[in-house]
């Protein structure tokens, strides 16, 4: 998730390529409305930027990042909905990154944002 240097928030560009990255990591389900969940993934992009920005270390979110905030999302208008596809998707990003190895106790490991982080970057440039 690197930006250029000197930026702090992604561009609309950017959230666009992670958000469909992160669409064809956890899929399509049945019974899921698109439009919502593309929405909720630039919002849930754009917060764990914000939110990661305060961490001094490292402020590069990871996907781990992305999962936690989707994990703990808080809809304003608090539609149930919104809240379960958020879940959902949490989920489905802990199952692709397990398969690939990437499990709590491996190397890659990350925390959330405000301490510190030792994973791969979610928006790396290589």
């Amino acid at each position: 998730m690197d930006l250029p240097k000197g930026e702090t928030t992604p561009s609309k560009e950017k959230i666009a390529l992670l958000k469909n990255l992160t669409r064809h990591m956890i899929g399509d389900s049945p019974g899921s409305d698109n439009s919502l969940v593309d929405n909720l993934l630039s919002d849930a992009i754009a917060r764990t930027y914000k939110r990661c920005a305060i961490r001094y270390s490292n402020p590069i979110p990871t996907f781990n990042d992305l999962r936690e905030e989707l994990a703990q999302w808080r809809d304003e208008e608090r539609m149930q909905r919104t809240i379960d596809e958020a879940r959902l998707a949490a989920i489905k990003l802990r199952r692709g990154r397990e398969k690939k190895g990437s499990t709590p106790s491996s190397s890659t490991r990350t925390q959330r944002c405000g301490s510190t982080a030792t994973g791969s970057s979610l928006m790396s440039k290589d």
